[in-house]
């Protein structure tokens, strides 16, 4: 039997899964999510925090259950890949408790998905936030609800929406953005002064043109320096992007592309043969 393993679990590795099991209703799936969720909508995460979602059931695509009842695939959660080893094709698998094994493969999928960038202007971690997973989401949620005030360091669009958030549940928000505009990268500057316009009707404070240079742990807070304006908060969020998880390509043979993600082709094919990758991990060619 033809043994399929996807490295990550979130939307590009189960939907392989499903699309794989559709044409092949003899292949092996196993699935390998290093989170306790297989795949659900990153865009609900800040409502979650804001309470208009009330529970984070609501954004599974599917419910664990459901990939083992019908599509038949093993799905592993808590569990990372952290080895490849394409000659010998196979994977190196830690698991919550700390034990290693090793899953054989015909084909392999990468969907290893991306990270938040955590700039060098962040002098520790406590009390600083990033928003990727539904895990970041109700650690946020928990400690906004202790909270006064809290520091947004990003204007795109997760910025924006939690922004919303946190002030539906009360708090002073605050969006520090280093460009002139929001949402700098997706909209003209007179229709991002529409989105600005609303923002401070609500009472959201906007500091545009403000470059973050510093953030640090002080007593019971943050404290954020950019520019000549120095903020204090209870707890500061980074949305500054993101960067593809590719440390599982890096320490195997797959070439990287010139943006530093896995290289594919048009049928999303690695430079190993039987060896797949997809989603936000991946460099891909692209018409426009």
């Amino acid at each position: 039997m033809e043994r399929l393993l996807i490295i990550g679990g979130g939307v590009a590795g189960c939907t392989a899964a499903l699309y794989a099991r559709r044409i092949n209703k003899n292949v092996d799936i196993t699935i390998v999510e290093k989170s306790p969720y297989p795949a659900y909508s990153r865009c609900g995460l800040p409502y979650l925090i804001s309470g208009k979602v009330r529970s984070h059931t609501e954004l599974l695509e599917y419910p664990p259950e459901f990939y083992n009842r019908v599509i038949k695939a093993r799905l592993m959660l808590l569990s990372e890949a952290i080895e490849l080893d394409c000659s010998r094709q196979l994977v190196k698998i830690r698991s919550k408790d700390g034990g290693v094994t090793s899953l054989e493969y015909d084909s392999l999928i990468i969907a290893t998905g991306a990270e938040p960038l955590l700039p060098s202007f962040v002098h520790d971690k406590e009390r600083v936030f990033t928003l990727r997973s539904i895990e970041d989401a109700l650690a946020m949620k928990q400690f906004a609800h202790k909270s006064k005030r809290v520091i947004i360091i990003g204007g795109g669009f997760i910025g924006l929406e939690l922004a919303e958030a946190f002030h539906d549940l009360g708090l002073d928000v605050s969006i520090v953005e280093m460009r002139d505009q929001l949402l700098p990268q997706y909209l003209d500057f007179d229709m991002a002064k529409i989105i600005e316009r609303h923002l401070l009707r609500r009472g959201i404070k906007l500091f545009l043109g403000k470059a973050v240079e510093e953030v640090t742990s002080v007593e019971n807070g943050v404290r954020v320096v950019a520019g000549d304006e120095v903020f204090r908060c209870d707890f500061a969020v980074l949305c500054v992007g993101v960067s593809g998880n590719v440390k599982l390509a890096k320490g195997s043979h797959l070439k990287l592309g010139s943006t530093g993600l896995i290289k594919v082709d048009e049928h999303m094919k690695t430079s190993e043969e039987g060896v797949y990758a997809a989603g936000d991990c991946v460099e891909c060619w692209d018409p426009i």
